[in-house]
């Protein structure tokens, strides 16, 4: 064997050595990408759960107060349809956090004027919750199958405070009163 033959075959063992490290770094790679869907599969299978668990959400719509989005929710438990409301804050672009109290007083805290408390003609319906909450075929859900489909908007609000006062829950009334004066 000659000094060139030698050289040549060097040559093509270091190849080969280096053609198997790249192969090796692709399933690595390949390895961790599989894991990381994985586990973002196992977070998303685990979030579903605990939703499907909740009670039935029904969005009643945003209120903008001018300084965070705000949002009305009202829970509407299946097994005998009892009615109670939320208010959420939309601190950022994916986190809501949650006010306990309804009251004029704590609106009025937020928002950057009474006036912007409650404008009916800025309610739009949230996608940002609907799709994240599932319910089944239950009584609640033919409930709100009746909901007005005309100016849905305004009327299924109204609707659902007549719903809301049935239950003796007059703060979401009181609140809806109190922006209409001040518009």
């Amino acid at each position: 064997m000659n000094d060139e033959d030698w050289e040549f075959e060097h040559l093509q063992k270091k190849k080969k050595k280096k053609k198997k490290k790249k192969k090796k770094k692709k399933k690595k790679k390949k390895k961790k990408k599989k894991k990381k869907k994985k586990k973002k599969n196992k977070k998303k299978k685990g979030a579903i759960e605990a939703r499907a668990s909740r009670p039935f959400l029904y969005d009643v719509g945003l209120y903008d107060t001018g300084f965070h989005d705000l949002a009305l929710m009202v829970y509407v438990v299946a097994s005998d349809c009892i009615l109670s409301s939320e208010a959420w804050i939309k601190v950022s672009k994916t986190f809501w956090t949650r006010v306990a109290t309804m009251s004029y007083t704590t609106f009025v805290l937020l928002a950057t004027s009474p006036s912007a408390v409650v404008d009916l003609s800025r309610i739009t319906y949230s996608s940002d919750l609907e799709d994240a909450f599932t319910s089944g075929n239950t009584e609640a859900d033919r409930m709100l199958e009746k909901l007005p489909k005309k100016n849905t908007n305004v009327d299924s609000l109204a609707f659902l405070i007549e719903m809301m006062l049935r239950s003796q829950l007059l703060t979401a009334w009181e609140l809806l009163k109190l922006g209409r004066q001040n518009q």
